[in-house]
C-alpha cells in the first residue's frame, strides 16, 4: 500500500509500480535519463527502498506504509493483466537483467547472448528470458548449479553446466552477461567477450581491486559496465514487454509465500522469494 496524493494514481486502488531506487525526476542527472545518479538523493549504498539506512532510510521491503517521495515522477501505472507477482518481480531483478541485455541488442539485433554464472540467480535467468524476449539470435547459459541450468534450458538457452574451477574462457559471443561474484569468473566471461562486444556485470565484487586482463580487453576493443540497474530509466519498457506476453517473469523459478511468513521464508533459498498479502 502506498501512501501518494489520489490525484497522481487517479483514485483509490489503482494498482502502480515504484522503481527500487529514488529519485525525483527534475535534477541535472533525473532531467538526463540518469535517474540512478540522482543528485537529490544520495545515499552509501545509493538512495532505495528497503536498504534501510545504507540506503537513505527511505522505508520498503515488508513495511505495511511506503511514503514515496516524488510520486508523480517515481510511480508508474501497473497494467491490469499482469498479477501481483509477477509485477512485484519488475522493478528490480527483471530491470536488472533485461538492462543487460536490451540495449545492447537494441544496438546489435539478433546478436548471441552468453551469460556466465548464477551468483544473483534471478538476475541471471531473468536476463536468459529478456534476450529470448528481444529477438537474441541465441542465448547460451554457463553456471554450476543444476537447479538454475535446468531452469535455463527451460526458458530456451544453450546451457553448458560447469564443474571445477571457472575455464579460461567460454565460446565468445557479442553480448555477455557476467554473474559470478568471482575474481576468476569475470575474468572467463570478459576473456569470452567477442572482439569489439560488451560484458556487464550483474553480480557484486566487493574486492577493492579485482585482476583484469586488460590487455586481452584493450586489444579486443572490448567494452566492460558495471552499475546498479537503473529502474526508473528501465521499468516503463519491462512492463511493456511483460504486458505484452514477450516476457514471462514467473517462467523464473518464483516461491510465493504469505506475507505473515516473510521471516522465515527470507531465510530459506529460493531462485525468487515473493510475499504475497491477501
Amino acid at each position: 500500500e502506498l501512501v501518494v496524493p489520489l490525484a497522481v494514481l487517479g483514485g483509490m486502488g489503482e494498482r502502480v509500480l515504484v522503481p527500487f531506487q529514488v529519485s525525483c525526476g527534475s535534477c541535472a542527472a533525473c532531467r538526463d535519463g540518469r535517474f540512478a545518479a540522482c543528485h537529490t538523493y544520495r545515499a552509501k549504498a545509493g538512495a532505495a527502498f528497503g536498504f534501510g539506512a545504507a540506503g537513505g532510510g527511505h522505508g520498503g521491503a515488508v513495511a505495511d506504509l511506503l511514503a514515496v517521495p516524488h510520486a508523480d515522477h517515481l510511480l508508474i501505472a501497473a497494467p491490469a493483466a499482469l498479477s501481483a507477482a509477477a509485477l512485484c518481480t519488475l522493478p528490480d531483478n527483471v530491470t536488472d537483467g533485461y538492462r543487460a541485455v536490451a540495449p545492447q541488442l537494441a544496438a546489435k539485433p539478433g546478436a548471441e547472448v552468453l551469460v556466465v554464472g548464477g551468483a544473483a540467480a534471478s538476475i541471471g535467468l531473468y536476463a536468459v528470458a529478456a534476450a529470448i524476449a528481444c529477438g537474441a539470435g541465441s542465448v547460451r547459459y554457463a553456471d554450476s548449479d543444476t537447479g538454475r541450468c535446468e531452469a535455463a534450458t527451460a526458458l530456451g538457452a544453450d546451457v553448458t553446466q560447469l564443474g571445477g574451477p571457472w575455464p579460461r574462457r567460454l565460446d565468445r559471443a557479442p553480448i555477455v552477461v557476467e554473474n559470478t561474484a568471482d575474481v576468476d569468473g569475470l575474468a572467463c566471461a570478459l576473456r569470452s567477450t567477442d572482439d569489439y562486444g560488451t560484458c556487464t556485470s550483474v553480480a557484486i565484487h566487493f574486492a577493492p581491486t579485482t585482476p583484469m586482463p586488460l590487455l586481452e580487453l584493450y586489444t579486443k576493443g572490448i567494452t566492460y559496465h558495471l552499475s546498479r540497474a537503473d529502474s526508473r530509466r528501465f521499468l516503463p519498457e519491462v512492463i511493456d514487454l511483460a504486458a505484452s506476453g514477450a516476457l514471462d517473469p514467473l517462467a523464473v523459478p518464483t516461491t510465493i509465500v504469505p506475507w505473515d511468513e516473510a521471516d522465515t521464508a527470507w531465510l530459506e533459498p529460493a531462485t525468487k522469494l515473493v510475499l504475497e498479502r491477501a
